[in-house]
């Protein structure tokens, strides 16, 4: 009688479990310890041991690393996100979500492919649309929105300056404050939703724009 038995090596339970579909969870902002998680559910569904994802990443096994890093203990580099990208061929917002939260910035490449792919999709569009990074940073804004803000004699200053969407809220030399009606209400939101994004995060960047920002 023959009987059904688990692979017994990594090789095997990699090509015995099949393609899976490719990862697309979108989870927004996360605190550091979500990339543990994340890999652990990554690895549950190839059914590979903590051990066996750290050959197949690392080439040796330890396994005490990878329960590590899923506790939230150690953080990850770049290189490591980089294999378990393509090793579970994840989609890039997952990529993007795990670079986050082990707290990396996007790559020049990475910012000036978004812009790519941003311009093509918004292109075509006849209202204002753009579209900001996490930092706050325009990556893309078309005639309307320029338009509307009154920016479309300082399309060459905003190229060269590169401000942010809180320093053209707050900074006068953009004009954008008296375009805004309900300019009070949006302005305190801005700083809340500032000062929650820093207190999740305690990332410098953040914790220099709130210091230069009185609360109205």
């Amino acid at each position: 009688m023959m009987i059904d038995t688990e692979p017994q090596t990594i090789q095997d339970k990699w090509e015995t479990k099949g393609p899976l579909p490719r990862r697309n969870r979108s989870v927004g902002f996360f605190c550091a310890p979500y990339h543990g998680s994340f890999l652990q559910d990554l690895r549950g569904e190839r059914h590979l041991s903590q051990a066996d994802l750290s050959v197949v990443l690392t080439g040796k096994s330890n396994p005490s690393y990878i329960s590590e890093v899923e506790q939230g203990k150690v953080g990850i580099d770049r290189d490591f996100i980089e294999q378990v990208t393509a090793l579970f061929d994840l989609y890039p917002d997952s990529r993007a979500n795990l670079l986050i939260g082990a707290r990396f910035l996007p790559s020049d490449q990475d910012v000036n492919q978004l812009r790519s792919d941003m311009s093509s999709a918004l292109r075509g569009f006849n209202i204002p649309q753009y579209a900001i990074d996490f930092g706050g940073r325009f990556l893309y804004w078309n005639n309307e929105t320029s338009e509307l803000f009154g920016l479309s004699d300082k399309e060459a200053e905003l190229k060269r300056e590169q401000p942010n969407y809180l320093e053209m809220l707050f900074d006068p030399t953009w004009g954008i404050r008296k375009r805004i009606n309900n300019w009070e209400e949006v302005a305190r939101d801005e700083v809340e939703s500032l000062y929650l994004t820093c207190a999740r995060f305690d990332l410098e960047g953040y914790r220099s724009r709130v210091s230069h920002i009185d609360v109205i």
